[in-house]
């Protein structure tokens, strides 16, 4: 996708985690952050935001239906006790995704 660095955004979102969290692993946190950026690219495609590996300026990305899809096929494949972590790892998902897109010019304001 043009100006899109998975990897770097992966990084953006972790750091930004553990500045918040710095007790959580760094390795588990990434594992868990990779696997809701996967979900969540599942999602914008279901939905037409990413169209042939591209994302679509005019398409409108529902946030909150987005938390709810990615929420609850991430709550699906954990442990028991990986939930609290899961949890505040897809606030954080969320929040710091959306500061990486507005950072790269990804990211308009309908």
């Amino acid at each position: 996708m043009k100006n899109f660095d998975e990897k770097e955004a992966v990084d953006f979102i972790v750091n930004k985690i553990l500045g918040e969290y710095p007790g959580y692993d760094r390795d588990k946190c990434r594992e868990y952050i990779e696997k809701m950026m996967s979900v969540d690219f599942e999602f914008m495609r279901d939905t037409g935001v990413i169209v042939d590996g591209a994302f679509m300026s005019e398409a409108y990305y529902e946030d909150d239906d987005a938390f709810c899809y990615v929420a609850e096929r991430m709550m699906s494949r954990i442990k028991d006790e990986d939930e609290q972590l899961c949890s505040d790892l897809l606030e954080g998902y969320f929040e710091y995704f959306e500061q990486y897109m507005e950072k790269c010019d990804l990211l308009s304001w309908e």
